[in-house]
């Protein structure tokens, strides 16, 4: 039996990168990731940096497009930014883990955000 794996950082579905040829800056990829993914077939696919706070039923919109219906995420950060899996098949051992240090930051009070250009 062969198992096609795939993970992606989607970068909280977010298109930051100006004049990109899927999306306009500032708006989702959702719909773009499922169809590149969907084009792989995929039985099990792991996803870094979800927000579903920023980008609501971004998982469930990926998961149908893919096909996979066991789904599992961990929001390490604040319950609602970190990992996810979709999978073909029932996942039948699972624990989350959370690892001590470096997965969330807060600045002091009445820092304000910079923009760069």
């Amino acid at each position: 039996m062969l198992l096609r794996v795939i993970h992606l950082n989607v970068h909280r579905f977010a298109n930051v990168a100006a004049g990109s040829s899927t999306s306009a800056a500032g708006s989702s990829t959702v719909g773009a990731v499922g169809a590149a993914l969907s084009a792989l077939h995929p039985d099990l696919v792991t996803l870094n940096e979800v927000d579903v706070a920023h980008m609501p039923g971004c998982l469930e919109s990926v998961s149908t497009a893919l096909s996979l219906p066991f789904v599992e995420f961990f929001g390490h950060v604040r319950g609602t930014y970190g990992n996810a899996i979709l999978s073909r098949y029932p996942l039948s051992r699972r624990k989350a883990v959370h690892l001590e240090g470096g997965t969330e930051f807060r600045f002091p009070a009445g820092t304000r955000k910079r923009r760069w250009r």
